[in-house]
């Protein structure tokens, strides 16, 4: 699995305890976790690695011109 990938991927899944956690506490609804973490977090998380995949993608042009 490329590393952005991976990145992103834990990120959310450490996104998703905090949101819980705050959930549970404040009386507010997994369906409203499940909505913030599908509908904001997955384009914060694609927006945050955008650079590191940008930077795989010139490695490779570089090394197969």
């Amino acid at each position: 699995m490329p590393r952005q990938f991976a990145i992103a991927r834990e990120a959310k899944a450490q996104l998703r305890e905090v949101l819980e956690r705050l959930a549970e506490k404040h009386g507010i609804s997994q369906k409203d976790v499940s909505y913030a973490i599908d509908g904001y977090a997955d384009d914060m998380l694609s927006d945050l690695v955008y650079g590191l995949e940008r930077d795989l993608e010139h490695a490779c042009e570089e090394a197969n011109p």
